[in-house]
């Protein structure tokens, strides 16, 4: 009974911080070591089921959002997600069992329990990448050379520090510290950054074209580039009329675009002639579309549009630019293969709908501020009902509105072409942790049999 009170408080202290729109940080380590503590010394069924225990509470909590949503179904969402922690629970119960002397110990269940937060995150077919020690990190200096799930593994590691017996007590110490210190500093981002583009977000809950489109056309701004949220229009701006007009919506964008010297970043749903639905943003100006990216990473259980496959950068007159859309910033893979292919800034084009809370906008918002760490990018978000934002190349919030209200934000970017180790190889950590746990444990169980084998 003890261990079950100690669990639901490790769990419930992180989702609780996360439900306040607190980023966890330090909690999020402590929370873990607490959890490893109550792990070390129980069976493997009793550890698998304290870590579903674990898991149910820390979504449930921090995930109690989805209700508005998803209703009923949110339970069986948190239920599957539960499943990951109570899988990397049970191995650790069997490695602190059997090994609780070895000095490799915390690397190895750092290894396995970071292996299945990825897997979770990036493979499987529910692929969720909120609420992980990385995430609760924020961006740090490390952010930008291993990315936010290099940044797991190491927050999980000071925490398994502390399941072996009580030698070297001191020396453990000063191996947690050092991670938790370096924790405490910023992304670093080389000084000198690149030519300036200014920006305008219209951060608006109707999804009209007309809605988005009068405004600019009142507005004065010009020399730099309108963004307007993901789902700015659901029919083609490219054969729609516009009103009673002879001219396409697109045909006034451009129109416009010229006139200001400006370009416009939106998205739009399609139909195709096979009866599907295309999520794309369009970058747009005064010649017409020039560049276009389908949305690589759709929401689950929702009409989202087909999964695109490309991801990546186009060339615009205010540099080359990636378009990643919503949900697309939830995931490592989409911002860093733009970066990769040049993006010298994000323009981002998003959608949290109102009645989804602010705790959801709120959480979400934070994904954003690592890529933009991961990449060393700047990174503009429009969203419908917030939270619109621009972010520093070191993932620092710069410039908000307030959620759910119609507003307009202004801002200033800067293009940038030097590219982290997190996007030229440092993306391949996590592949690494993964493939070492998977042998790792091959050679721990296969040793384990030919000792029982011996007795």
């Amino acid at each position: 009974m003890k261990r079950i009170f100690a669990v639901v408080a490790a769990a419930l202290v992180p989702a609780m911080m996360w439900t306040l729109m607190i980023s966890p940080g330090l909690v999020m380590v402590l929370s873990l070591l607490m959890f490893f503590l109550v792990l070390r010394g129980v069976s493997v069924k009793v550890g698998v089921r304290l870590g579903f225990l674990y898991g149910l509470m820390l979504y449930g909590v921090s995930l109690s959002w989805m209700w508005q949503i998803f209703s009923a179904t949110s339970i069986a969402l948190w239920m599957v997600l539960a499943i990951f922690p109570a899988v990397a629970s049970g191995v650790v119960a069997w490695l602190s069992a059997r090994w609780n002397r070895a000095w490799w110990l915390p690397l190895c269940v750092a290894c396995c329990y970071s292996a299945i937060e990825y897997f979770r995150c990036e493979w499987f077919w529910l692929r969720f990448p909120w609420m992980t020690a990385g995430t609760a990190m924020g961006p740090n200096f490390l952010t930008p050379v291993i990315g936010v799930y290099g940044v797991s593994f190491l927050a999980t590691l000071a925490a398994a520090m502390f399941l072996l017996e009580n030698k070297h007590r001191m020396v453990r110490l000063m191996v947690v510290a050092s991670i938790m210190v370096i924790f405490q500093f910023p992304a670093h981002v080389p000084s000198g950054d690149g030519e300036a583009v200014r920006v305008r977000l219209h951060q608006s809950e109707n999804l009209d074209f007309y809605t988005y489109f009068e405004e600019a056309q009142k507005s004065e701004f010009r020399d730099g580039v309108f963004i307007w949220p993901e789902a700015s229009t659901s029919a083609d701006v490219r054969l729609t009329k516009f009103g009673r007009d002879e001219n396409t919506q697109l045909d006034r964008v451009k129109q416009l675009a010229a006139e200001r010297n400006a370009m416009f970043v939106f998205g739009q749903y399609r139909a195709t002639s096979e009866g599907t639905v295309i999520n794309e943003a369009l970058s747009v100006d005064g010649a017409g579309v020039i560049g276009t990216h389908q949305k690589n990473r759709p929401v689950h259980f929702m009409n989202d549009g087909e999964p695109g496959k490309i991801a990546a950068a186009h060339d615009t007159p205010w540099g080359r630019i990636g378009t990643p859309i919503c949900f697309d910033n939830d995931y490592t893979e989409i911002a860093r293969r733009m970066a990769a292919d040049g993006a010298e800034m994000f323009l981002v084009p998003s959608l949290d709908a109102e009645r989804w809370t602010r705790r959801q906008h709120w959480q979400h918002a934070e994904l954003f501020r690592l890529r933009a760490a991961e990449t060393r990018r700047w990174v503009a978000v429009c969203a419908s009902s917030g939270l619109s934002q621009i972010i520093d190349p070191s993932g620092k919030r710069i410039a908000t509105v307030p959620m759910m209200e119609d507003a307009i934000l202004e801002g200033t970017l800067h293009r940038r072409t030097d590219q982290t180790i997190y996007v030229r190889v440092g993306w391949l950590f996590p592949w690494l942790i993964t493939a070492v746990a998977l042998l790792w444990l091959g050679f721990l169980f296969v040793r384990s049999r030919r000792d029982q084998a011996r007795l």
